[in-house]
């Protein structure tokens, strides 16, 4: 897997983080990161439908409602979530073991493209949607529906990953590299040359982050620093890596590694995967 494509614009929600200036200054080490703040609140969400959404999905939302009010002419939108819903998923579980009747607001919005659909209704947007979830690939997943789409003819797409609170029933089942913290990045893509992606087999994978430029980890570090650890079935065809079960050697998802490392104009990295691993060059400046 080979391909390319640019970006025209992001916005990102996670923790205190509502601005991309605010990302900026954490991933350049002049702000700390609160982990302990309060969920930003909505900007462009109505009370009524906000107090529906799950924290994370209501960020999605939130985040991809103010990137299309800058781009109107956005023609297709992907969400993509590894978890998807599943704090809604959980309590119609809980209530139907309990002999409970299931909330009607859990089970509507308990399905995986509850956030791309609200997203729609809420905009009146009457473009092509499509919700994904991959694993650990999730994101990198969605930069590969994006690249189909924009070769299909699509000009500009709209892709939001985000991720919601796992309820503390499934904590004991997660993988050590599952996120477990809501957040919430849009990008804008568009075709061009400004980034191109490649997956890895799993021998060169190795060595990719051995040799991973010196900026790479530099930007790495400046946002682990400002934070304690935080805590997919690939639907492209790479070789299969080390156990499922072994510790991911990033402390944030596939999205945030990403977008830090773009934000701080990182000419080269690899993002580890599940089923290969991911090479990642910039190509255009930033």
């Amino acid at each position: 897997m080979n391909f390319s494509l640019s970006i025209a614009d992001y916005r990102i929600k996670a923790f205190d983080i509502v601005t991309n200036e605010q990302f900026s200054e954490v991933i350049n080490g002049t702000r700390s990161l609160d982990k302990e703040s309060k969920p930003p609140k909505a900007e462009r969400i109505p009370m009524m439908t906000a107090r529906r959404l799950s924290i994370g999905c209501r960020m999605a939302v939130d985040v991809g409602t103010l990137l299309l009010e800058q781009h109107p002419d956005i023609d297709a939108v992907i969400y993509s979530s590894r978890s998807g819903e599943i704090e809604h998923n959980f309590k119609i579980l809980d209530d139907v073991t309990s002999g409970n009747e299931c909330s009607p607001t859990d089970f509507s919005m308990s399905v995986h493209n509850c956030g791309v659909g609200n997203f729609t209704i809420l905009n009146k947007a009457k473009i092509p949607s499509t919700s994904i979830s991959s694993g650990k690939d999730t994101f990198m997943q969605a930069l590969i529906e994006a690249y189909a789409m924009l070769k299909t003819g699509y000009r500009k797409i709209l892709l939001v990953d985000y991720e919601v609170t796992i309820p503390e029933f499934y904590t004991g089942y997660l993988r050590e590299y599952t996120p477990n913290f809501p957040y919430a990045i849009g990008l804008v893509l568009e075709s061009g040359d400004m980034l191109n992606i490649s997956s890895i087999n799993t021998g060169k994978a190795a060595a990719a982050r051995g040799n991973t430029n010196s900026d790479n980890t530099e930007a790495t570090r400046s946002l682990d620093s400002t934070s304690n650890s935080v805590s997919s079935s690939n639907r492209t065809s790479c070789s299969y890596s080390a156990s499922n079960n072994s510790k991911d050697s990033n402390e944030f998802p596939q999205v945030i590694e990403f977008l830090k490392n773009y934000v701080k104009k990182i000419p080269a990295y690899s993002l580890e995967g599940q089923s290969c691993n991911w090479r990642i060059k910039l190509q255009e400046t930033v």
